[in-house]
């Protein structure tokens, strides 16, 4: 969920999108998410129909500290928390739902 980085990859794992391009408005769904070192057991994960992630911005960290300072960006990681990519997983579950009892 934290980033594209973080989605599995291979024969076994399944398909990737942007949070906000899946479809998360189905009766019955449920978000699985693994701890923030290890992430999701591969025994898990092929148990699932999708993988999802929240898209950041582009940030290029392998130019290193100064580059990154002498062009006036801060911090060190363009990812999100575990908790904040959940928060925004459930957040985008509810606004699909609203816009899909919007229009019945």
């Amino acid at each position: 969920l934290e980033n594209r980085e973080a989605c599995c990859e291979g024969t076994r794992a399944p398909p990737v999108e942007p949070i906000w391009a899946a479809q998360l408005s189905q009766e019955r769904l449920i978000f699985v998410a693994g701890s923030e070192d290890k992430g999701v057991r591969n025994s898990l994960l092929q148990l699932c129909d999708l993988q999802c992630y929240v898209p950041g911005a582009t940030c290029d960290l392998k130019i290193g500290v100064a580059a990154r300072q002498a062009a006036g960006q801060e911090g060190q990681n363009p990812s999100l928390n575990l908790a904040h990519a959940v928060v925004l997983a459930l957040y985008e579950r509810r606004r699909q739902l609203w816009h899909v009892h919007k229009h019945l």
